[in-house]
């Protein structure tokens, strides 16, 4: 009898031990097949969208300018007294040239068509200038009036004024990143130009030495103004601020083949209203279709 109690005591211990070794192992599956999980896939990043600048866009420029138009002096046409001129040694001819510079301002309207990130356009644009430089030089003619030693001490002048100027040029660019635009450009270019040039000085009679006595003065001048048609290339950068404003920095050259005037005035040979300029600009653009 004792013995029968002491192997049922055995049984139910071990009976016992195993429930609770099984539901240890039942409570620490889970955790392990968490541990066994498949890992998350890391998150796929979509690139950037590259901007949109497909459409008819207005803007504002502004920017700085230079140029180099000229003005051959012939001091042997200038003014002489009135009497009678022999042994005549007219000074050398000389060519003024300026370089008219200035700030410019106005508008452009263009249109572009995009092909993934190629972009093609074109723009059309005029600007308000103010261009302007002044050339001097001077010269002296000898000759004896009436048989008195004389000279003619003159200066001439030539003022170039550029007012306004404008292109209508093809666009090529390529976005190289979501939002940056360099291109190049290239077209028909447009300009009004204004040269006034300026002949003057005085007659010297020179017998009694230098610097001679004043017996008479002159003084002439003429404008041209010119409309002139030529070329313009060059290139920049479109940067999109946002779907419908833009920032551009551009930088262009432009060659006006202009008009050459002869026998303005008494001293100058002729003037030539042509000429090639640097543009240096920014702009700010608004696309009407985001």
């Amino acid at each position: 009898m004792s013995c029968s109690l002491g192997d049922t005591v055995v049984r139910n211990w071990r009976v016992k031990s195993f429930v609770a070794a099984l539901l240890g192992a039942v409570a620490v599956v889970p955790a392990f097949a968490a541990d066994m999980a498949m890992p998350k896939k890391a998150p796929v990043i979509a690139p950037a969208p590259v901007a949109r600048w497909a459409g008819f866009y207005i803007g504002v420029h502004a920017g700085y300018g230079w140029g180099d138009p000229d003005a051959v002096v012939d001091p042997s046409s200038a003014p002489l007294p009135t009497g009678t001129i022999t042994a005549f040694a007219p000074g050398s001819s000389f060519t003024l040239s300026n370089r008219p510079k200035g700030w410019l301002g106005g508008l452009q309207l263009g249109y572009n068509w995009q092909f993934d990130r190629l972009v093609a356009g074109i723009e059309a644009d005029a600007s308000f200038a103010g261009l302007k430089d002044t050339a001097d030089g001077s010269f002296i003619n000898t000759y004896n009036l009436n048989g008195d030693a004389t000279r003619t001490v003159g200066t001439a002048s030539l003022e170039t004024k550029v007012d306004a100027l404008g292109t209508l040029r093809g666009r090529l660019g390529y976005a190289i990143a979501p939002t940056l635009l360099p291109y190049a450009t290239g077209g028909l270019a447009w300009g009004y130009v204004k040269n006034t040039v300026t002949v003057s000085g005085g007659h010297y009679d020179i017998g009694g030495g230098l610097p001679g006595t004043l017996i008479g003065s002159f003084s002439n001048s003429s404008t041209s103004s010119d409309w002139l048609l030529g070329y313009s290339v060059g290139g920049g950068f479109d940067w999109a601020i946002d779907p419908r404003w833009s920032l551009r920095a551009e930088y262009l050259y432009i060659n006006l083949s202009g008009k050459t005037h002869t026998s303005v005035v008494p001293g100058i040979a002729s003037t030539s209203t042509a000429i090639d300029m640097s543009i240096a600009r920014v702009a700010l653009n608004y696309k009407f279709a985001p």
